[in-house]
């Protein structure tokens, strides 16, 4: 029997995995509506061989991954867990998918790990903007949009200047939030969509990259924002400025080497504008989640730091260059 077909057998009707056909399970984490994601254990060819069990935890992208898997990860050289079975409807609510079990995954990187995994986004940031349907979109605002937010904050100095951000400082964001909203340009690419430290991680010398279903166009600056500066609650980082210049860098080596064009130090600055504007707007998250009590609070206020952090370095490289 085909795996395809053994590992479906395992699922019931219900799009849950069947507790009488598995030897064993083990939940890895909760996705964003309430699903876990889990491990379990089958006999396949007399062996006892562990799989992980993905329901649909983002409806908007029932049958992404599998449409991807089939149509555009075959172009990207980067290594990945195999896709080796998935619901054959979409309906959300039952809908799920079976992957290859990589094992214990390394997700704190290192710098020279921030390198690799920035010098690895432009495999697929080179596909050409129709290799994925139009409406295939990011659940995040893309940047006009999120500049016009930002700017529209009422209570936007109050906020900074509560997080200790002077006036100084808060004079020079108004006035690159103004020319932005009218004159900042960005190359659109593919992007991964959700290229943070929990999608990426080590093992042994493998590099590996996770959650596809998020891949749509968005700006080139989106899936290194991802990577280098946006915070989250669960993976604790604090890059610094060197490490963020090493990283843009590689890079812009590797797609200077599959034939891209662009002046770097321009590229550089560009990257921290948006960077700037992201995290500005990542604050106002952060306190809306603070309010809301879905979080840690410890883990928050140390993502509050770390997105202050990225706001200064920002700040200081705009104001230098």
């Amino acid at each position: 029997m085909e795996l395809e077909q053994v590992l479906s057998q395992v699922v019931t009707p219900s799009g849950e995995l069947d507790a009488a056909r598995v030897l064993g399970r083990q939940a890895l984490y909760t996705g964003r509506n309430g699903r876990v994601i889990e491990r379990f254990w089958i006999e396949v060819d007399g062996r006892r061989e562990s799989f992980i069990f993905k329901p649909l935890t983002n409806e908007t992208t029932c049958g992404r991954e599998r449409w991807l898997y089939d149509h555009v990860l075959v172009s990207v050289a980067v290594r990945f867990p195999k896709l080796y079975a998935a619901a054959d409807h979409h309906e959300p609510l039952r809908y799920w998918a079976i992957y290859e079990d990589m094992g214990e995954m390394i997700h704190q990187l290192k710098e020279g790990d921030y390198l690799q995994a920035a010098a690895s986004i432009p495999l697929w940031h080179k596909l050409p903007l129709d290799t994925i349907p139009p409406d295939f979109n990011g659940d995040k605002p893309h940047l006009k949009s999120l500049i016009q937010e930002v700017r529209n904050g009422l209570n936007e100095s109050q906020r900074l200047q509560a997080l200790g951000v002077d006036e100084r400082k808060q004079e020079t964001i108004g006035h690159l939030l103004t020319w932005m909203k009218d004159s900042f340009e960005t190359e659109m690419v593919i992007s991964h969509g959700d290229y943070h430290q929990g999608n990426v991680a080590r093992r042994g010398d493998e590099f590996i990259v996770l959650d596809w279903e998020f891949m749509h166009e968005n700006a080139v600056f989106w899936d290194l924002y991802g990577l280098l500066d946006m915070s989250h609650p669960d993976f604790p980082k604090k890059v610094s400025s060197a490490t963020r210049l090493a990283a843009l860098q590689a890079y812009v080596n590797q797609r200077m080497s599959l034939n891209w064009e662009a002046d770097t130090q321009t590229f550089m600055l560009d990257y921290h504008r948006y960077a700037l504007v992201h995290s500005l707007w990542m604050l106002t998250l952060i306190e809306k989640d603070l309010h809301s009590g879905q979080w840690d609070t410890s883990k928050l206020l140390r993502a509050q730091q770390e997105t202050l952090h990225t706001i200064e370095d920002c700040l200081r490289y705009c104001a230098v260059v």
